[in-house]
């Protein structure tokens, strides 16, 4: 019988999980409608799960996946303090992943310092054409965005 260890490193890679206290690893999500253990994460919130944050937004790539709707308004609720995982994502090829979270963390004009952080980025992005159509939402940030 597979064990949980097992399955948290088919879902988040082996390397990804060392190091994680067993208190943080049981609050990882374990499939794509794991709400019992957001709901948990969003109670003991941000800094607590600070560890787990890079993990959690792999949810996120797929906004189609009930887990990412769960973790989205926890995720906006702290974007400003994940400024530095949502960086390396950016920096990432995963284009989907990279199309949703600029749609869904980043393109917010009425939060524009956050999306403001990412400027070097999204240039570089709306630069790049690609088929998931990443350019086109950095275009549409950078249109709003304060001295764009």
């Amino acid at each position: 019988m597979e064990s949980d260890l097992d399955t948290l490193k088919q879902i988040y890679a082996p390397h990804a999980i060392e190091g994680i206290s067993e208190e943080l690893l049981n609050l990882l999500p374990r499939e794509k409608d794991d709400k019992e253990r957001v709901e948990r994460i969003k109670e003991l919130g941000y800094p607590f799960v600070k560890p787990i944050i890079p993990h959690l937004l792999t949810w996120l790539e797929d906004i189609n996946w009930p887990v990412a709707g769960y973790l989205l308004p926890f995720f906006l609720s702290i974007r400003e303090h994940i400024i530095d995982d949502i960086r390396e994502i950016l920096h990432g090829d995963n284009l989907v992943h990279i199309y949703w979270i600029l749609e869904y963390l980043l393109n917010d004009p009425d939060v524009p310092n956050v999306a403001g952080k990412f400027k070097e980025e999204l240039t570089s992005l709306a630069k790049q054409e690609d088929e998931e159509e990443v350019y086109l939402v950095a275009r549409e940030i950078l249109e709003w965005l304060p001295n764009s």
